[in-house]
């Protein structure tokens, strides 16, 4: 077995037992970090690994803003078209001193409603206009299609309601909405004078009762007239009995005035308790419209109207929740009615009550009066009976006046069809063809775009995060615990076996160049000449560029005028012959089974002070030659004749020729393919190696990126320890010949 070769005093130990790994002292991490793979990945920032896929963001705003288009072209646009007016409330009032006005957003919830309401629909449906409708054509049912399509909303701030309707033709949303607004306009005037014809109808009857009372009385004055002849009634100014008499008569005509007015209203309510639009109407003008109970749920009715109708229009009239909330409007407008109808019975009783209240007072006085009455008889006798019905005539002809008064407004209420004041403060007009309120173009193509971007973003972020390759400088560090020496950047264009691997010898000015040269200043400072004699270079898999790291490096060191050697330990797949065209006759595997002597298998370069020892023709078992005394001795032999050996040697992770290799050498220096290795295979490689006893001197990153972005996260390093760029070292172009020929090798008779 071969032992591990003494190392200089720089050398720090990390490990314990047969796992001790030698690591040079500049090393920054002293070992593997567990959770460095995390860590380097979240070291780079959102913004990098978006602009590194930023095609996949780009693709995927189109595709969404592709599907944004299809959806527009496919979609049936809606049309919006609407129609406002104002509502001012000057019904009929029952008494002449009846005060207050309705619960204003009560009452337009109320008329809300009213218009969305069945009937208003059959009535706005029978316009001629309607028949110019398209989407009625072929609509089975024309009602629900049109109360689906129309909305009323009243302001927040004002008493404007706005009627809104909408439809896949802009002309029909016009005529819904005009065509409802005057079906309204007509229902409610329709309401407003049946109802002041009602009251006429009561009032006429109680006029006609009081027409009757007053011929009565004239008759009794006539005749009493005619029984006393020219009785003298005057001076009754002082009678006390008199005067208190006509007191009573007055507060009795007021008092049968208000219960015949409470009687009236009450029977107009207790006829119209099952009519809720008359009695809606009638209590909203009354001193008792807090009543209303079923107003809170008729607002509730109107706000769950609007989110139907919108749900409806966004997802269509059997999307699920629409369903449920049409279930929940109905059993709201149930309640509604029920309330409504504990709310007649409240207010009829109520009104009864005050009937009642009023008839007692009356019957009171009229006891009183008859009290006064008599005594005035006893003191006045005809003079009091005279009087008397004079004051009832009077009576009877004020309450016959009042009564016509009432007649004559309830009747220019009934005949007047403006008396419900409903204002169309705006006409509904056809929308233009490119206005479709549904859906909306800007916006639909904005949340495309915006889902598109952020499924981008995910996308990419997801794809890093599923990348399990090296992709920063960081990442390196904390992940393998080692310092990077250096990167070699991508290699332009189409390059042979021989430019690749003698790139710092024929393009000596080319960024290559530069790099490697900065490699070649890390492993100096790095570490002593004596502790690196023989520097082993692998790589963790196949194609990370190993060999063409080993070969440029061992240019590199010769130009600085070492003497080095460059050994082809890589006894599977051997590249230095087809790199320096050596013949493969003679080598490594020659002189280890004793076919060739040392001297006659190491070839010179072209290269002043560098020399080749080729692998030679391909053992049938590599691991075990390599772990042989023979190859021991002949490293031992070749480190005294040289300043430097370099070993190019298989990568770690298929075979286990490296890790004989580099318990031989001083120093290994591992290399890894940037944006292809992966942090796995790189972490085996590195514990592989020290599982041996190998010296881990650094890593170098190969094939850098050469663009700005993609080499942010390993450009700066290949100019860590260099000149840079702009001191002539590949600042304009890369120094490439025009012709590379293939570059011939000498025999080295005695390489010492």
């Amino acid at each position: 077995m071969l032992q591990r070769r003494p190392t200089a005093s720089r050398i720090v130990e990390y490990g314990t037992g047969e796992d001790r790994v030698d690591i040079p002292s500049r090393t920054p991490a002293a070992g593997p970090n567990p959770g460095a793979a995390a860590a380097g990945r979240s070291s780079a920032s959102v913004f990098q690994i978006l602009w590194r896929r930023k095609w996949l963001m780009i693709c995927s705003a189109i595709v969404a803003v592709g599907a944004g288009i299809v959806y527009l072209t496919q979609a049936t646009p809606i049309y919006s078209a609407a129609t406002q007016i104002n509502i001012q409330q000057s019904g009929p009032q029952i008494l002449a001193n009846q005060a207050g006005g309705p619960n204003t957003m009560n009452f337009l919830t109320t008329q809300c409603d009213v218009i969305r309401s069945t009937r208003v629909i059959q009535e706005a449906l029978k316009a001629p206009e309607m028949s110019r409708a398209k989407s009625l054509e072929a609509s089975e049912n024309p009602v629900a299609l049109v109360k689906l399509a129309v909305t009323a909303t009243a302001g927040q701030k004002s008493d404007i309601i706005t009627i809104t309707a909408e439809s896949p033709y802009p002309e029909d949303a016009a005529i819904f909405a005009n065509t409802v607004c005057d079906a309204y306009r007509a229902f409610e005037n329709s309401q407003h004078r049946s109802l002041a014809a009602d009251i006429v109808t009561l009032l006429e009857k109680e006029k006609t009762k009081e027409d009757e009372e007053y011929q009565r009385l004239s008759d009794q004055m006539v005749a009493f007239k005619r029984t006393n002849g020219t009785l003298a009634l005057d001076g009754t100014s002082g009678n006390f009995a008199l005067t208190r008499l006509n007191e009573l008569s007055a507060e009795r005509t007021r008092a049968q005035l208000e219960a015949m007015q409470a009687k009236i209203q009450a029977e107009q309510a207790e006829a119209f308790k099952n009519d809720p639009a008359k009695m809606q109407a009638m209590m909203a003008t009354s001193q008792w419209r807090g009543m209303d109970g079923g107003a809170p749920i008729r607002a509730q009715i109107a706000t769950m109207s609007a989110v139907l109708n919108e749900m409806q229009g966004r997802f269509g009239p059997n999307y699920p929740q629409c369903h449920s909330l049409e279930l929940s409007i109905q059993r709201l407008r149930e309640q509604a009615f029920q309330a409504d109808q504990e709310a007649a019975q409240a207010y009829v009783a109520a009104l009864q009550g005050q009937s009642d209240a009023a008839q007692k007072r009356a019957t009171e006085l009229e006891q009183a009066f008859n009290s006064a009455k008599q005594d005035a008889i006893d003191q006045g006798g005809k003079q009091a009976e005279y009087a008397q019905i004079t004051m009832a005539m009077q009576r009877s002809e004020k309450v016959a006046d009042f009564l016509n008064s009432r007649i004559k407004e309830f009747q220019l209420t009934r005949d007047n069809t403006d008396e419900f004041n409903i204002a169309v403060l705006e006409t509904a007009k056809a929308p233009s063809v490119l206005l479709p309120v549904r859906p909306n173009r800007p916006q639909v193509l904005a949340i495309a775009l915006a889902i598109g971007l952020m499924a981008g973003m995910g996308g990419a972020l997801l794809l890093d995060m599923m990348d399990h390759r090296i992709r920063s400088a960081s990442e390196v560090e904390q992940l393998l615990g080692l310092p990077i020496l250096g990167a070699v950047p991508h290699m332009l264009g189409k390059r042979s076996a021989i430019e690749r691997g003698q790139e710092i010898h024929l393009y000596p000015k080319s960024e290559v160049a530069e790099s490697y040269r900065t490699i070649r200043t890390g492993i100096r400072f790095g570490m002593t000449d004596a502790a690196s004699k023989t520097l082993l270079v692998t790589s963790p898999s196949p194609g990370d560029g190993k060999t063409t790291v080993a070969s440029n490096l061992a240019i590199a060191l010769a130009q600085t005028g070492k003497r080095v050697l460059l050994i082809d330990a890589d006894c599977r797949r051997p590249m230095m012959q087809r790199i320096y065209s050596l013949p493969a006759e003679t080598g490594l595997s020659t002189v280890l089974t004793g076919q060739s002597e040392l001297a006659a298998a190491v070839q010179r370069s072209n290269t002043d002070n560098m020399d080749i020892l080729p692998c030679g023709p391909l053992p049938p078992n590599p691991a075990e030659m390599l772990n042989s005394e023979a190859f021991t001795s002949v490293l031992r032999e070749l480190a005294a004749q040289y300043d430097h050996v370099v070993v190019d040697s298989p990568p770690v992770a298929p075979v286990t020729d490296a890790r004989i290799l580099a318990a031989a050498c001083d120093a290994t220096l591992m290399v890894i393919r940037a944006e292809k290795t992966s942090r796995r295979v790189a972490e085996h490689a590195r514990d592989a190696l020290a599982s041996v006893g190998a010296v881990l001197l650094g890593v170098v990153v190969n094939d850098a990126p050469r663009s700005r972005s993609e080499a942010s996260g390993y450009g700066h390093y290949s100019y860590s320890y260099g000149y840079g760029y702009g001191y002539g070292y590949g600042s304009k172009g890369n120094g490439r010949p025009k012709e590379v020929k293939a570059i011939g090798v000498a025999n080295v008779a005695n390489p010492a």
